[in-house]
């Protein structure tokens, strides 16, 4: 039982944290089907009965648990982010084919089932999550989770895999695959897909991609507190397709606003931001843009013909349709400075505590204020040289042209990959 022991003790110490909970909280505000779910949840976990139930209904069906592919790399990371980041690494790699590694095959109902009948390896996960129950029901639904893909990945057959590479480092199914592939002595990659909160645990890969200096640092740090210094090799690869552009700010008399809208947003917060823009002279419209998760009606936000959703296949086509954008807590707000947009944090539009990644903090963005937008000199003051300085941080391309970061980090994921075991070790 130790593995699995050691397994859901790990994930604990991650899925109970403050700022953990604090999700699973704007989860349920947001959406108040959650509230019977973790109900149920809560009431189950505290038997090792309940908790074998909430394992088995995970095996059998929830959609993220997968088979390895037939081949050395095995990259494992369902959301659209995540499959981004595989992509622009293989390209980096010179190794187009390796994006059918992405995310394996999907596991068979027959597999499921056969999965059910390793009755040691559930009993042991159950009792395991009994001794470790959250007393928040989302991240025991998180350990649940990590114990039912423990039990999934111990079955699989890693014989033709040499590497797995995940783009999420603290969600269950990527913790459980990890402590598999560890075990098992496989090479491990992370290749990181949003920005960096600083309880996020420490780097433990033979190669981390990380976005920027800035990711770097945080993760140090996160080491340094565990005591670990377990990190191997880390590569930073800007998540852009081209260099920075430096913010700018037209000289018009009113702006054009983008918003952009968390997964967690809180109506509303955000209605009162926008009907107060609205009454702001220097603004001539407002243009929204969802999370790519969020499915929520604006219909209450689109009234105002000043109003419009953005129907912008990406990023950079959004950047060019306003002026100025208000952010919440997300990983946009790099991605548009990047593009040269002038960002301010907005707080107060989601269900996720302030300045969640410190970009406020660490004179990123600074912290929306109306004045501002009758005052445009000091936006811009804000966005000059020294900002420069604190943005190449996050920003690479800033300071080094794009393609040199990517053909370091592309020698050195192909590298990983293809080198063979006994030269692997030796370097």
């Amino acid at each position: 039982m130790r593995s699995e022991f050691t397994l859901i003790t790990s994930a604990s110490l991650f899925f109970d944290s403050e700022q953990y909970r604090a999700v699973g909280i704007g989860i349920q505000r947001r959406r108040p089907l959650f509230r019977g779910v973790f109900a149920a949840v809560r009431m189950l976990s505290r038997s090792v009965f309940g908790n074998l139930l909430l394992v088995c209904a995970v095996i059998l069906f929830y959609g993220a648990l997968r088979s390895p592919p037939d081949g050395r790399l095995f990259q494992f990371g369902m959301s659209r982010n995540n499959i981004r980041v595989f992509r622009r690494l293989n390209i980096a790699a010179s190794r187009a084919d390796w994006n059918d590694a992405i995310n394996g095959v999907p596991l068979s109902f027959l597999k499921r089932l056969s999965v059910m009948l390793s009755w040691r390896h559930l009993r042991n996960i159950a009792f395991v999550l009994t001794r470790h129950r959250s007393f928040s029901p989302f991240a025991h639904i998180q350990l649940v989770i990590t114990g039912a893909a423990w039990c999934v990945f111990k079955q699989e057959n890693f014989s033709r895999t040499r590497c797995v590479c995940v783009a999420s480092d603290h969600s269950p199914v990527v913790m459980a695959l990890l402590h598999v592939a560890r075990e098992k002595k496989l090479r491990t990659c992370y290749a990181q897909h949003a920005p960096v909160a600083d309880y996020f645990p420490p780097l433990n890969y033979d190669l981390s991609v990380l976005f920027d200096r800035a990711s770097v640092s945080i993760y140090a740090r996160a080491a340094a507190e565990d005591d670990a210094g377990r990190a191997g090799s880390i590569i930073v690869l800007p998540p852009f397709g081209e260099d920075a552009t430096m913010p700018s700010l037209p000289c018009r008399p009113s702006y054009r606003i983008g918003l952009c809208l968390s997964y967690l947003w809180d109506p509303e917060g955000v209605e009162g931001l926008v009907l107060n823009l609205l009454d702001h002279r220097a603004v001539s419209s407002i243009h929204l843009r969802r999370h790519p998760r969020c499915r929520a009606s604006l219909s209450k936000l689109l009234q105002n013909k000043r109003v419009m959703e953005s129907t912008a296949a990406d990023i950079s086509e959004f950047s060019r349709q306003f002026d100025v954008a208000l952010v919440p807590n997300s990983g946009v707000t790099i991605e548009l400075l990047h593009f040269g947009i002038p960002v301010m944090y907005v707080s107060g539009t989601d269900f996720i505590k302030d300045d969640y990644y410190g970009f406020v903090r660490d004179k990123i963005v600074p912290a929306f204020d109306p004045a501002w937008l009758e005052d445009p000199q000091k936006l811009r003051s804000f966005f000059g040289e020294e900002w420069k300085k604190r943005f190449a941080f996050f920003d690479q391309t800033l300071i080094e042209p794009l393609e040199i970061a990517r053909a370091r980090a592309g020698k050195a994921f192909r590298d990983l990959v293809e080198t063979p075991l006994a030269d692997f070790r030796k370097g």
